[in-house]
Formats: C-alpha cells, structure tokens, sequence
C-alpha cells in the first residue's frame, strides 16, 4: 500500500509538469488546453467492424449507413471527433499486440496463430503492456473481452501483465452463446473459452455482448463507488481507471437473439446481412450501457472514450460492408487496414467536439498518447528488440479538423516467400511471420506487403483475393466483381484515390521504386515475437487440460443459451474449458468448480392461465406475448412448463381443452393435448408436423409420430394456427415455394428457445 501511494504521488507530480509543459507549447497552436489528466479511459475495439456498418458519417466518401441503427455512437461521434485515417493490421491478434505494446505489428507480431493455445506469438513477454503504464500512472486498469495476445503459460495471461480484472476469452473467436470454442490442442470442438483473473469463469451461456456489458458497467459501477468513497473519507485512492473493453461482436459466427433483429422489410432478406446489423445494434446498446454507467458514477466529464475496428469487415457472406473502399479483412488495401474509429467523451474540450481528424494514425499510437496522457514514459526499450514506435498525437486532437499528426509514413506488412522475393530480393528461406524456425518447407505466411508513406501506399502480393469494392447495400444475393491483386506490384495515391481504384505503377515508376525501396528496408526490422517464458518447457496434453479445466455453466433463466456439445444449458454438466498449457512444473489438477445448485422447480398454476394467444374456428387471432421458454428445460413429452410466466398456452374455442404448442429451432412443431374430447384435424395428440425435405414421414421423434406437412395439412394448421411459427428455426431459410412459411414472426417472436 505504501509503494502503491508512492507510485500514485509520483505520477501524479510528473503529470502536472508533462501537463503544464504540455499547456504552454499547446496553447500556441490551439485554442482548447487541457489542465489534468482523464478520470476515466475507455479504450474500445469492434471484432471485424465494417467500414460502413455505422450510422455516423466518418469521411468524404462515407455518409453513413442509413441501414444502421448505432445511436450511441451516433451520439459520441456528434460530441467526439472521427479520425478518418485511422490505420490497423489487416486481421485481429496483430492489431491488439500493437495497440497493447506500442509497436507496429511488423515489429511484434504479425500472425494469428495463438489461436493455438500453446503458440509462442502474441505479444513478447519481455514488453511492457499498455496496462502496466496505466498502472504505473496510478490507474485501476481492467480488461474485458477478447485477449488474443497469447495464453501459452500464466504469464502471458492479462491478470499478469498489468490488468487488475481480467473477465474474457483467451483465443481469437468462439460462440456468442456457449463461449465454445474449437481447438488445436485436441480438448475438442465443445471446449470453452471464457477466462476470470487467474482461473476460469463459470459464467457461460450468456450472449457475448450481454455478458461484456454486463462486466464492464459492474467494474465501473465498483470503480466510482469505491474510489469516491475513498476520497470523501480523505483516504488514498486510485488516479483514475483504465478499461480496454475488446468487443466480440462483431466477430463470426454469426449469432443474435431475436429479440434485436431488424424486421425483415428493413433490410430485406438477405440473413447475413440482417444478422451482422443485428449484432452491430447489440454492440452500440453496449456502448450506450457503459456511457450510462460512466455517467451514473460522476466521472462522464472526465471520460475518455476511444472506439476503433481491430480490421476491416470480411468479404463474403458475413454481413459486414467496407463500402466505399477497396479489400476486406486479411488485405492490405483500405478495406481491410483502415478502420471506423473516433475519440469522444466529456474531457474533450467543447471547441473539438463535432470534428474531423484526417492526419495520419496507427493504432500503436495509442501507447505513445495515453502515456503521456496520463504522465508517465513511453519509453520500453528491450536490448536486442524493437523499440516502441508509438507517435504521440495528443496535441493535434486538441486542433478542430485537424489533419496532421507528425507521422508521414506507416510499415503495414510484410511477408516474404518466393513470390514476393521476386519483387523485393527477400529471402523466403529466412524465419518469417509464421514460420519463426526458417524451415524452408513449413508455411511463410501469403506473401503480402505493404507501406504507406505521405499520400502513397504501396501493396505486394494477391492479398489473398480479397480485391474487391463493395457497394452501398451489401451483401444482397448478387455476385462480387473479380478481385483485383497486387501480384505484380501496386502504387495508390490514397489521397486522390482513397478507394485504390488506379495503379500508378506504371506511369509514376520513379514513385513506384522509392516506395519499393523502402518498403525493402522496412522489411530488414521485422520482428515475430516466438518468445516463451524461460523454464515452462513441460505443456499440458489435451486429455490432460480437459481434466484440468472444468466448469459448469450458470444457467442464468431467461437467457438465450446454446452448447455445441449439448441441446440444453445444465449446470450438472462438465464444460471443458480453455487455459494455459505450459508450466515451470506441471500444477496437481484442480478439484473442479461446485456444481451449482439446480434451480427449484415451477409451482404449476392453480387452474389454466389466461390465454394470451386465441384460435377461432374462423382463424382470427392476437399475439400478446413472445412464445419463448425462459431459459426452462423439458422432457420429451412434457414440452411445456412454467406457462403462467412464460406464456406458452394457445386456447382453441371449439372444444374445452389447452393445447401445449412448441416450435422447436430444429424445424417442427410439437403438439400435445390435454382433456381433450377429440383432436383437431390439424393437431392432433402426439404428432410432430415438420416441414423439412430430410424428415421421413410416418418415423418417430422422442415418442412422436412425425407427419410431413403438405396439402390439406399445411392449409389446415395455417388457417387454424396462424401466428405461429411452423418449424423453421432462424439458421433456416424457406426453399421457393415451400410450406408453410414463417407467419407474423416479426411481430409475434413465436420461436421456442430450447428443445
């Protein structure tokens, strides 16, 4: 405590002189200063972020997506600042190892391949994280989200690289439901990947962006409380709290509840597309939750807020647009490097709010800005390593519509294999970004480069055939043009042409040459970290690690819940969780996690509940309430339970009977009947109606006779039922012609959650 407080006085001497210092230089060229450091940071990135999934204009050529509803960062935007050249890797792990150690990603880490739990990429155990600055400055600092900076041993774990609280998931995707997550170290495909501090975390079956919100509002709620009580008692405190908060959404696979998609005439059919703005509108209700928070504890007027994508949108069937700019996620052109990003929040000054920023800015700038901020040293040097390369750029986003930063040049990539080697001279026989033993034979990375530098960029390579424009309304069913490479080599003014659509090459060579050149020398600094903690040589087998980290998921009612390796949320199950692998000494295996207590069962009600869905002979209906399960599990036969809250009863007038209806997300429809004095033509006891090609009619579905439905059948429950869901799940798409469609979902949300 008494090194805490020390460290605390000291940063915060060194900080009123960086600030008075920074005052009087500043104020020559601006007209807003700013005379303390934030209270509050809040470092944000979206998961593959097209360029124009946003409703916000955020450049010359980007108006906004009317499609979009993002009015929370529509709102921070109106009183922040865009950077419109805000540049990035081309995929995830690269562009958070920069952001996190201040190095462009040529010079920590250029792969992705700690999606291997075991790989020794990431970010070099000898660098000092972002979080350990902020620590130094005095700031409670918390991480939430996606790591993917590598997890070989504890040490690579946030906890202990400068995060306070760590609560996310170590690898670079997994499902937005179960947090299951395939694996390279056999622990199978049903593996969780969800990590608390220095162990796992019980708390699955959550929606991703429910659960990262959730996180984050409770450590700022525990930070404002705790630390203004602190001060109110004269007692020492933290300087402030920095949050890197890294978004699943909007990462693959594409997963939303129902209850945040858009109807269907918004933005028509197209369901990837639907889907994508779906988990887009979940992550800006996010962001509105923790600006809500922020502002509830007293500390908004002295927040920061910094949002930026990790890369650009995939091309594809994935939903995401980079419209109006050339390439996607994995390429080097504008599409896949240049990134939505903006700066907002109540510490900036009034005279800035409402700009746009158009200077140069890579995300390892971040590491030089913040820790000047806040006052403390950038400086991170590591004998025989790369320096930090992070430009400080704080200065000029205190300048309305600003459009310099000091840098003029940014080395994007590089990756030498034969064909490269032709354009450059590099040797592919060298340790290289994936192959870091120089085996010739082993896999050299795709063999793309790139570098930017004034208002030219230069890319080499096939950029792995993602060189392709997007139009404004995108994906919609049609075809993509034939993508364009740069095999051959290509120069770009990305002033005159930020969309790359002519190559100077041939008629600007002496441009194009120079540009080569230092592309080459570029490529002499490059540094793949492949660096493993010393001593944690003996690593975990995958049938060891599957008996080493067990969990239970939580089974929190009401939420949405999907497991690859089982139908249902049961606590009583094992979940076989992700973790480090290697060790100084291989630990005993741990007792596995309590298994928490099953939830009571339902009180069944007194007499039939007031029926909140009617069927008349005539057809005539009302939906009142969404037919969902409330996170309830059932038996085979016993579909349906709890039904005073959950309100699942349907009533049919011409005969004294309740009638159990469930529409299951495996396409059919389970019908029972009680007190009944006949069935119904269409309904009757015991029978599963499914409309899908690959069921047999006549066969059995857990005590259930399956019956196609064709004609009259499909008339017959269509005219009775309507409103109803009849067997399509929301992964289902209805061939031409087939019967019967989903009625009055929209409206109605009749699908069934569970079995």
């Amino acid at each position: 405590r008494a090194r805490q407080r020390h460290i605390r006085t000291t940063a915060r001497m060194t900080l009123l002189f960086r600030l008075m210092v920074g005052t009087a230089v500043g104020s020559l060229a601006t007209a807003g200063t700013i005379s303390t450091a934030p209270e509050a940071i809040i470092l944000m990135l979206g998961d593959d972020y097209g360029y124009n999934n946003v409703g916000f204009a955020h450049g010359p050529l980007a108006a906004g997506n009317p499609e979009m509803r993002t009015p929370n960062m529509d709102s921070l935007v109106a009183d922040g600042i865009v950077l419109e050249r805000h540049y990035v890797f081309k995929y995830c792990s690269p562009t958070r190892s920069s952001l996190m150690s201040g190095r462009v990603p040529p010079h920590v880490n250029q792969n992705n391949l700690n999606n291997d739990i075991e790989a020794t990429s990431g970010v070099d155990l000898r660098f000092k994280f972002l979080a350990e600055k902020m620590r130094e400055a005095g700031y409670s600092t918390a991480m939430i989200g996606k790591s993917h900076l590598g997890a070989r041993s504890p040490a690579n774990l946030p906890i202990n690289r400068g995060f306070d609280v760590h609560f996310g998931f170590l690898k670079g995707g997994e499902d937005h439901y179960s947090q299951g997550s395939g694996s390279q170290d056999g622990e199978g495909p049903g593996t969780v990947d969800l990590w608390d501090g220095h162990g796992i975390s019980n708390r699955t079956g959550i929606y991703s962006g429910y659960n990262y919100a959730q996180r984050a509002v409770e450590v700022i709620a525990n930070y404002t409380a705790t630390t203004m009580a602190a001060r109110a008692a004269g007692n020492d405190a933290e300087n402030g709290l920095f949050m890197y908060l890294a978004w699943h959404n909007t990462h693959t696979p594409l997963e939303c509840p129902e209850e945040w998609m858009y109807p269907a005439t918004y933005n028509n059919s197209d369901s990837a597309r639907m889907t994508y703005n779906c988990m887009a509108r979940i992550l800006d209700d996010g962001i509105g939750n923790v600006t809500s928070a922020l502002k509830a504890g007293g500390v908004w007027d002295k927040t920061l807020i910094v949002f930026a994508a990790d890369n650009g949108g995939w091309v594809g069937n994935t939903g995401s647009n980079n419209y109006p700019l050339k390439g996607s996620k994995v390429s080097d052109f504008e599409g896949g490097v240049r990134a939505v990003s903006f700066v907002s929040g109540g510490y900036l000054p009034i005279n800035v709010r409402g700009s746009h920023h158009s200077g140069l800015i890579a995300v390892a700038d971040w590491y030089g800005t913040l820790c000047n901020l806040v006052g403390v040293s950038p400086t991170d040097d590591v004998p025989g390593l790369p320096p930090v390369d992070s430009n400080d750029f704080w200065s000029s986003i205190l300048i309305p519509d600003a459009n310099t930063t000091g840098r003029t040049e940014l080395f994007l990539s590089w990756s030498c294999t034969a064909s490269s080697a032709n354009l450059t001279g590099c040797d592919p026989s060298a340790p290289s970004i994936y192959n870091t033993s120089g085996d010739p034979t082993a896999n050299q990375g795709p063999g793309d480069m790139a570098l930017i530098s004034n208002q030219y960029k230069i890319i080499l390579g096939q950029q792995e055939g993602r060189g392709i424009w997007f139009g404004p309304v995108y994906p919609n069913g049609t075809q993509d043009h034939p993508a364009y490479p740069c095999a051959e080599g290509c120069l770009y003014d990305i002033y005159a042409d930020p969309t790359e659509h002519v190559n100077l090459k041939d008629t600007m060579p002496s441009v194009y040459a120079s540009m080569l050149a230092k592309l080459v020398e570029h490529g002499k600094t490059v540094y793949q970290t492949a660096y493993a903690e010393p001593g944690t040589e003996k690593c975990l087998t995958g049938a060891q690690a599957r008996a080493y980290y067990v969990g239970h998921d939580t089974c929190i009612p009401g939420s949405p819940t999907y497991n690859p390796c089982s139908p249902k949320c049961n606590a009583s199950l094992p979940k076989y969780h992700l973790g480090p692998m290697c060790f100084h000494t291989l630990p005993p295996v741990p007792p596995s996690p309590p298994v928490p207590p099953p939830r009571p069962p339902p009180t069944p009600p007194p007499g039939p509940p007031t029926p909140v869905f009617t069927i008349s002979l005539s057809g005539s209906s009302s939906a009142g309430n969404c037919l969902v399960t409330s996170g309830q599990t059932f038996s085979p036969i016993t579909l349906v339970q709890n039904c005073d809250d959950a309100k699942h009863w349907t009533k049919d007038p011409s005969f004294s009977s309740w009638i159990k209806w469930a529409g299951a997300r495996t396409g059919f429809i389970k019908v029972s009947e009680q007190n009944a004095s006949s069935p119904t033509a269409a309904c009757e006891r015991g029978v599963v109606y499914v409309n899908d090609a690959e069921s047999k009619s006549g066969a059995t579905h857990q005590g259930f006779t399956v019956k196609t439905l064709v004609s009259p059948a499909v008339q017959l429950v269509s005219s009775l039922c309507p409103g109803m869901c009849l067997g399509y799940a929301t992964s289902q798409v209805p061939a031409d012609g087939d019967q019967p469609r989903v009625l009055d979902c929209a409206s109605a949300r009749d699908f069934i959650v569970g079995e």
